[in-house]
């Protein structure tokens, strides 16, 4: 489980960013900011189909920032993406 209040995520894989198969993700007031996407890009769910409801975050992050959510829960609060 990670839990980030107030900070920042930035890069994708390229940066380093680590796999977080099936992690429960809480973000408060942090600032995601894109970074190196991986091949693909922010195609996979994109940051339109599903916007930020159900289903739709994990894909954002999962194409777009290259950290791979998939099959996590992510909590989005106050939080600003850039």
């Amino acid at each position: 489980e990670l839990t980030l209040d107030g900070g920042h995520i930035t890069g994708g894989r390229a940066a380093g960013v680590a796999a977080m198969q099936g992690a429960v993700v809480h973000l408060q007031r942090a600032t995601i900011r894109r970074g190196d996407a991986p091949a693909g890009g922010g195609v996979p769910g994109g940051a339109v189909p599903g916007g930020f409801g159900p289903g739709g975050f994990g894909p954002v992050l999962d194409g777009w920032y290259g950290v791979d959510v998939s099959g996590s829960s992510v909590e989005l609060a106050q939080s600003i993406v850039e």
